[in-house]
């Protein structure tokens, strides 16, 4: 009977702290998913921010260009203009004459 009893005792007690440690897990699993959803929502934030810049700084190349075909003075009759590219910017106007 004592045997008995202790086998009881202790297959309670492998329960209970079976029970124990999968709340533990069930908590880190529970806050590594909050943790996840949190840099998903950064990302996101991030992603946007990137794509704001991006809009913006090919404005502001649209309006330096702009501005620099303005004041460019040196244009000829007759003389068409060709871009030299560097990726998406104009880094050089040249006019060449018509054959």
């Amino acid at each position: 009977m004592e045997e008995l009893t202790a086998t009881v005792e202790n297959i309670t007690e492998v329960a209970n702290n079976n029970a124990t440690a999968a709340e533990k897990s069930y908590e880190t699993v529970r806050e590594a998913a909050e943790h996840a959803g949190q840099s998903r929502e950064d990302l996101e934030r991030l992603t946007e921010a990137m794509q704001r810049i991006d809009a913006t700084s090919k404005e502001i190349q649209k309006m330096i260009f702009e501005k620099y075909m303005e004041t460019y003075t040196d244009a000829k009759p007759g003389m068409p203009f060709f871009l030299k590219m560097k990726g998406n910017t104009v880094i050089q106007i040249l006019e060449k004459p018509m054959a």
